[in-house]
């Protein structure tokens, strides 16, 4: 048994693949790409953790759920509206969900959230649950698609982080959390793939006209398109 981790996987989202520079040029072709990697991975022994924002329509979210053959536990995002959140929560796969994750009883802890832990949200759900004395922790978070260097011992475990580190759409294993999240290489190569995208980001963006304008505050101004 395996346990995997992923996130902002924002399947039927037109917008994404310009915001995140993802190599496709329809939704379609995302969705179809990020099913057939959750196919592939996740057997049926497997437990797949998603910290959230799992498509922009209903029936995109339940198409994800039903393609994985193993168990799921949801951490909800700020996308997750409540439609999807019915369906998540009475799905067959769902074994757990919540906001907030203390993942233990494993060779190492970690605190699966949609927010990285240096976010105001973060906070005030670790607040919400009174979770304590979790500083040793790994941290597993969504939310940033790739654009926020790692704070302590934490990643990134949406796709967008997946394919620049991995080359694929796909869920990273406990085995490459611990090694990315946990090890002073792994850190550094996170912090090289955010620094090379936020430049390239930014040259593109200073190219179109755009300035400073951030990641986030795009996608919160269109993320219904």
């Amino acid at each position: 048994m395996t346990i995997y981790f992923t996130s902002d996987t924002h399947l039927g989202h037109t917008n994404i693949i310009r915001y995140c520079d993802r190599p496709f040029q329809y939704a379609k072709e995302m969705d179809d790409e990020i099913i057939s990697q959750v196919e592939r991975t996740i057997r049926r022994n497997d437990t797949l953790v998603h910290l959230g924002d799992i498509s922009m329509n209903p029936a995109f979210t339940l198409r994800y759920l039903d393609a994985v053959k193993g168990k799921i536990i949801f951490c909800f995002g700020n996308h997750d509206k409540k439609k999807h959140k019915k369906i998540i929560t009475s799905h067959k796969s769902v074994i757990y969900y919540g906001h907030i994750l203390d993942l233990k009883g494993l060779s190492k802890r970690i605190i699966c959230c949609h927010y990285a832990p240096t976010l105001e949200e973060y906070v005030q759900q670790v607040k919400e649950v009174k979770l304590k004395d979790y500083d040793g922790a790994l941290h597993a978070y969504g939310h940033s698609h790739c654009s926020l260097p790692p704070v302590g011992k934490s990643l990134d475990v949406g796709v967008d982080s997946a394919y620049r580190l991995l080359g694929e759409f796909r869920p990273f294993s406990y085995e490459e959390l611990i090694r990315f999240a946990d090890t002073e290489e792994g850190q550094k190569r996170q912090e090289e793939i955010v620094a090379n995208y936020l430049k390239e980001r930014g040259e593109r963006d200073n190219s179109n006209g755009k300035g400073t304008e951030t990641l986030q505050s795009r996608q919160d101004k269109n993320s219904e398109k």
